[in-house]
């Protein structure tokens, strides 16, 4: 399930396939290099509603729902480039 999960990210990303999503702009951005995986919740038995609903639950909990790690990425890069931050509302 997870090689399946992570190869529907990988066509997405190497197709350009939905490019407005934080997940590839992301990986367009920073490459396959900056992956690193950690399976937190697995269960073959799972339906692919109940998998999503897990890993919805999963990124809420471990807060990697964008924007914040869109904006924390984007500031870590911004100052690794000497630019200042655009000020936030």
């Amino acid at each position: 399930m997870l090689s399946t999960r992570f190869a529907q990210h990988k066509h997405n990303i190497t197709r350009g396939k939905n490019p407005d999503t934080p997940l590839v702009q992301h990986f367009l951005l920073h490459g396959f290099a900056a992956l690193s995986t950690t399976v937190v919740e697995t269960q073959d038995s799972w339906t692919t509603a109940q998998r999503k609903m897990t890993e919805r639950k999963w990124i809420a909990k471990l807060g990697t729902k964008p924007p914040t790690w869109v904006e924390r990425n984007t500031e870590v890069l911004e100052a690794e480039r000497g630019m200042d931050s655009a000020p936030r509302d």
